[in-house]
């Protein structure tokens, strides 16, 4: 269980901003997009971290056809980081003690919604989206060809979705089959 210092000091600068919390996950809306914030507990139990996320909801719900919730959760983000990559390409994680949540609220500001602010530009979220184009894991991937298609870049949106086909599982083909069809009738 998460110390409530912890939750009470992300809160006290999320809320300022325009966060809504419920329990460890903080969301902001704007437009078709919501800001995710999360605080993450060690398997262990003695430290923690944080995720940050933007959920396109146009995106979401074209990936995974149910229509989109008011309270998201990090991991269903667009695109994602953890606060380590933010500061400088290293994870980290506080130990739940005091100090912890002094240093936490510090690197909010400065690194976390700067982070947030940036994915609402469209190209500022594909860049991020390209360093997962050579992975297996196809969201994020689906993703960024979804983002291409919106900005008339079909070519791209083909080639992306294409090599993703031809490395992934039946049932993933499958589904970029559906998406695909859904973006050549959105057109």
């Amino acid at each position: 269980m998460l110390p409530q210092h912890l939750v009470r000091a992300v809160d006290a600068v999320l809320n300022e901003h325009g966060f809504a919390r419920k329990k460890m996950t903080w969301n902001r809306r704007s437009d078709g997009l919501v800001d995710v914030v999360d605080l993450q507990v060690s398997k262990g139990g003695e430290s923690v971290t944080l995720n940050a996320g933007v959920v396109d909801r146009d995106v979401r719900k074209l990936v995974w056809g149910a229509e989109p919730r008011e309270f998201f959760q990090e991991p269903e983000g667009t695109v994602r980081s953890r606060v380590g990559q933010l500061i400088g390409d290293h994870d980290v994680w506080w130990p739940l003690d005091e100090a912890a949540a002094e240093e936490i609220s510090r690197t909010l500001v400065p690194h976390v919604l700067p982070f947030l602010d940036r994915m609402h530009d469209p190209l500022e979220m594909e860049a991020h989206l390209s360093a997962d184009v050579g992975k297996s894991y196809p969201p994020p991937i689906i993703y960024l060809a979804i983002l291409k298609h919106r900005r008339g870049q079909s070519a791209e949106t083909e080639a992306l979705l294409s090599a993703l086909c031809e490395r992934t599982s039946e049932p993933w083909q499958e589904r970029i089959a559906e998406i695909w069809a859904s973006l050549g009738s959105a057109s």
